[in-house]
């Protein structure tokens, strides 16, 4: 089921504070506790994301469990996407694990239901739509081929994003 978003206006005031404020004076504001995914870059300028991150843990290479994320997470969540490229040690990663975890679609519907934005250490595709929706989508680069959609990781636990928890 869907996790519901705070209904008092204690969450949209935090929203809106945070809405002007600029990303560099938070990190400062945060005792350099802020840390920044090295790994992933903006598939368009200009993003802006403010929410609470949703964790999505795929299976290397299967983005199964990013259709079960979509069915959980509340509005102006953000889902940070763990694409399982850091369980594997020591070689670059061949497809499936390169393959787009999120695309057009999912992406759409990650619109349509409000999310604040995607963020995916690994690849997406149908970057062309993509930069036409309005969600904001951070990734490594682009796969035209899609994973695999056979296996079921898990939401809502530990991820790793470049290599940090």
């Amino acid at each position: 089921p869907r996790r519901s978003q705070s209904t008092d206006d204690s969450w949209q005031e935090v929203k809106d504070r945070l809405q002007k404020v600029d990303t560099a004076a938070l990190c400062d504001g945060s005792g350099k506790q802020a840390r920044v995914i090295s790994t992933v870059k903006p598939l368009k300028s200009g993003y802006k994301m403010i929410g609470r991150a949703h964790t999505v843990k795929l299976p290397p290479g299967d983005f199964l469990t990013n259709i079960l994320a979509l069915q959980e997470a509340a509005e102006d969540d953000i889902l940070m996407i763990d694409a399982g490229w850091c369980d594997i040690q020591g070689k670059v990663p061949d497809w499936p694990v390169t393959g787009g975890m999120f695309g057009e679609l999912l992406a759409a519907e990650a619109e349509r239901i409000g999310l604040g934005g995607l963020v995916i250490d690994g690849n997406c595709r149908d970057a062309p739509m993509l930069k036409q929706l309005n969600i904001p989508v951070f990734s490594r680069g682009l796969h035209p081929n899609a994973g695999t959609a056979n296996k079921l990781g898990s939401t809502g636990g530990v991820v790793v994003m470049g290599g940090m928890e």
